[in-house]
């Protein structure tokens, strides 16, 4: 490997992000590029050279950052260190690998990719990862809770979809001390989030953080609904409540409305239980706008589905479900199974 090409790329990067403070400057890519050698004593069959200038380029056209195309920046350099074009090109394409917003459910072509790709997101996770998505979030003015929904909606993914065995055993611990931090700070924020003008709180809560009270009032509120006004006849609390998250509103310390939910598969959350105590004051429609942005952030899932009542489907249309069975009976009640994709 020629290190005197390494040593310029180094200094290019070092000058093009001279002023980079959201957590993609050069201590970003030379994590990158660390990982990325580790990686490759795995596999030393792979372009070393390939894989290094790869590693320290792969921002340098970030779309985030950068308004070039066809990867200026990152062809500029390189033709200026007269390599190939066939390595430049390859170069290129490994880079354009990277990206995980570009690339979900792809894997990239050649191994030397994959450790390119592999590199970059395990400088994502972790406790690096944290402080990387902080210190752009901070950069870009972007809200707390939407730093906190990006772990959500991207980094608690990763683990899952590295590629080398390597980085899949790096990824694990990472990918723990994520949810170890996510925990904390749900813990340390207020867990009733929204409160309505007429003193309604919101909650979501697995069983072991209700008290005595909550699930006292839960399990009235579910019996006055299902059992006595609908003349449901059947056991209502049962052990899945033990594996549910409640989702519920409390007015004057009575729960006005309630849902649980619980996973079914990796992807998939079940809703169920839904009710609300009073009608048209628009708790329904408040109770399933909280749960499906709460949900997502305690059970990671793709989509929600449930068993809906015939009757309420016109509701949970509004609210982007949609119907994905015939009508069936369930309780002598009715019923069609529904999905939301997130």
């Amino acid at each position: 490997m020629n290190d005197a090409i390494i040593e310029k790329a180094i200094g290019y990067v070092a000058s093009l992000f001279s002023d980079n403070a959201d957590g993609h400057g050069t201590d970003h890519a030379m994590r990158v590029y660390q990982n990325a050698l580790y990686l490759l004593d795995f596999h030393p069959e792979c372009d070393r050279m390939a894989v290094s200038l790869s590693a320290l380029l792969h921002d340098v056209d970030d779309h985030k950052l950068f308004h070039t195309e066809n990867n200026a920046n990152a062809r500029a350099f390189l033709k200026d260190q007269h390599l190939p074009d066939e390595t430049i090109d390859l170069i290129c394409a490994i880079i354009n690998d990277v990206s995980f917003s570009k690339n979900r459910g792809k894997k990239p072509a050649c191994m030397e990719g994959m450790i390119v790709q592999d590199a970059d997101r395990l400088d994502a996770i972790g406790a690096i990862g944290i402080a990387r998505t902080f210190a752009y979030g901070g950069r870009t003015g972007r809200p707390l809770d939407d730093s906190i929904k990006h772990f959500y909606d991207k980094l608690l993914l990763l683990e899952g979809e590295m590629n080398t065995k390597a980085a899949k055993e790096l990824a694990a611990s990472r990918h723990e001390y994520m949810k170890h931090f996510l925990d904390e700070f749900s813990s340390e924020t207020v867990p009733c989030v929204k409160q309505m003008e007429n003193g309604m709180v919101w909650a979501a809560k697995t069983f072991d953080e209700l008290n005595a009270s909550e699930i006292y009032e839960i399990l009235k509120s579910r019996a006055e609904i299902f059992i006595r006004e609908q003349g449901i006849h059947y056991v209502d609390p049962d052990d899945t409540d033990y594996d549910c998250l409640h989702v519920f509103g409390m007015e004057n310390g009575r729960v006005q409305a309630y849902l649980r939910a619980y996973r079914t598969d990796e992807k998939s959350v079940k809703i169920g239980r839904v009710l609300s105590l009073s009608h048209g004051k628009g708790f329904g429609t408040a109770l399933m706008k909280y749960a499906i942005r709460e949900i997502p952030k305690k059970m990671i899932c793709e989509r929600f589905i449930m068993d809906a009542q015939k009757h309420a489907v016109p509701f949970y249309e509004r609210l982007g479900f949609t119907v994905t069975s015939e009508e069936y009976l369930e309780e002598n009640v009715v019923h069609v199974d529904m999905c939301l994709e997130l």
